[in-house]
């Protein structure tokens, strides 16, 4: 009988020791759902504000835009846009941007080209976008020099077109 009582005593003592550790367990769980339940609020917080900020100051970027993209004649109004375009892709061409076009076939398979061929004034691309890819580049940017020096001549030429209907 004297097991008995010693068995009873072990038991009670070790759903004692279990039941503490329980507690331990609860406790900690409630600090930790509690603290995650805080940094979601200051996350949240802090996005709403950077959110908050990011549509007014886009708000206050529409409104100037809006103004220039009225102002001029129609060759300024395109330069600008073009140059709108430019700083966009040049923000992101590191990461995304992807081949255009593939070498023309007949460099690919060795053949000698007319000299007076598309390709070999340049292609629709220009001529550096062409020397990118013939070097081996994945990465191939188009090139708007040219077009810009157009629209800046006429935007310059008080005879081109669309010069005469000023906004």
């Amino acid at each position: 009988l004297e097991d008995g009582g010693f068995i009873e005593e072990w038991r009670e003592k070790q759903q004692a020791i279990i039941a503490e550790r329980d507690e331990g367990a609860r406790k900690r769980h409630d600090e930790t759902v509690e603290k995650a339940r805080q940094e979601i609020d200051k996350f949240y917080d802090e996005y709403n504000e950077k959110r908050d900020k990011r549509v007014q100051e886009n708000r206050a970027n529409q409104e100037i835009e809006l103004q220039q993209a009225t102002t001029g004649n129609v060759w300024e109004r395109t330069l600008r846009q073009i140059d709108i375009v430019s700083k966009s892709v040049s923000s992101t061409q590191a990461a995304e941007v992807k081949s255009v076009r593939s070498p023309p076939a007949s460099s690919r398979s060795g053949q000698t080209q007319s000299p007076f061929s598309l390709e070999a004034r340049g292609g629709a691309f220009g001529s550096r976008a062409r020397e990118s890819v013939e070097a081996g580049s994945s990465i191939q940017i188009r090139d708007t020099t040219r077009m810009r020096e157009l629209l800046q001549d006429l935007k310059k030429d008080p005879k081109a077109p669309g010069i005469e209907a000023k906004s």
